[in-house]
């Protein structure tokens, strides 16, 4: 991805931000901050450079790469440590706009969602506990 640009709506989540972070795209631009999630300053800096990562990559999951018993290198012995390449976050890109449409969409639902399985039932939440004993 070196020389990509990668232009979304929100700041990438932590995952999405540390995965990129492993494949270097030459910059990130968005719109309006993830409060919550946010993986490019908001609650971490997953864009940063240099820092190892444990990558999975193949094999049984919790194992590490030290000690004993000869693993031999590739990528048969579980998370395997990496440098993230990281990459330039830009926020601030048409923020308001940013946020008008996804209040948009989620005001307005997805009509192409399929129909639920399940039937939901509404939850009554009574104005005060007293009334109910």
């Amino acid at each position: 991805m070196q020389g990509v640009t990668v232009v979304v709506t929100c700041e990438p989540c932590l995952m999405c931000a540390a995965a990129l972070s492993l494949l270097g795209p030459a910059r990130v631009v968005f719109g309006c901050a993830n409060d919550r999630f946010g993986g490019c300053g908001s609650v971490a800096a997953m864009h940063a450079a240099g820092e190892a990562a444990a990558v999975a990559c193949g094999g049984r999951g919790g194992e590490s790469g030290g000690g004993g018993g000869g693993g031999g290198g590739g990528c048969g012995g579980g998370a395997q440590p990496t440098t993230r390449r990281g990459f330039p976050a830009t926020p601030g890109l048409r923020s308001a706009d940013a946020v008008a449409l996804l209040q948009a969409f989620y005001e307005s639902g997805n009509p192409a969602a399929p129909v639920p399985r399940r039937v939901v039932v509404p939850v009554v939440v009574p104005e005060r506990i007293e009334q109910l004993e």
